[in-house]
């Protein structure tokens, strides 16, 4: 029973003893795996600065307006793996409400939504004066008069919903010249 207590002593009393340099690589693998991706998820969601190896820019913010919830939650996450801020609403009303406060960077609309259309929503942004990239997503097959009288709006891409979605997060990259 003695030699059993000794043992069990020496094996408690003679631990080694953890190097600061061990202890330090632990702790850069701990920040680098654990907190800096939350630093960069909270920055991402506060539109905060990215840093981009030696470039430094402030996230630009998009608006999704849709009435599809899945389409727009689609779009949404996209946009914000992308390095976008994103906001969204469900119609234009809600759209032209969410520009005023939001004071997004491009709009990704859809056209045809309750209380308000993608086209009335423009309209009304033209009147107050907004001048903000829209792209428009539709869900409807269009010819090229639809086309043009939102082109005469100030539309400045229109898009079919079935386009790949990395091409609408391309376009909406390249109208803003990210």
């Amino acid at each position: 029973a003695r030699t059993r207590q000794k043992s069990q002593n020496r094996n408690f009393t003679d631990k080694k003893r953890i190097s600061p340099a061990f202890l330090l690589i632990q702790i850069q693998f701990f920040l680098e795996s654990f907190f800096i991706p939350i630093l960069y998820n909270c920055g991402r969601h506060y539109g905060l600065i990215l840093v981009k190896g030696d470039v430094t820019m402030e996230m630009k913010k998009a608006l999704v307006v849709d009435d599809n919830p899945s389409f727009r939650e689609l779009i949404e996450f996209t946009l914000q793996d992308s390095g976008f801020q994103v906001v969204s609403a469900s119609n234009g009303k809600e759209g032209v409400d969410k520009v005023v406060a939001e004071k997004p960077d491009i709009i990704l609309s859809d056209v045809m939504m309750p209380d308000m259309s993608g086209i009335e929503m423009i309209r009304i942004l033209n009147s107050k004066g907004v001048k903000i990239p829209i792209i428009i997503l539709t869900g409807t097959h269009f010819n090229s008069q639809i086309e043009s009288l939102f082109k005469e709006e100030g539309v400045d891409k229109f898009l079919s919903k079935m386009t790949p979605i990395e091409e609408i997060i391309s376009q909406a990259k390249k109208t803003l010249e990210m």
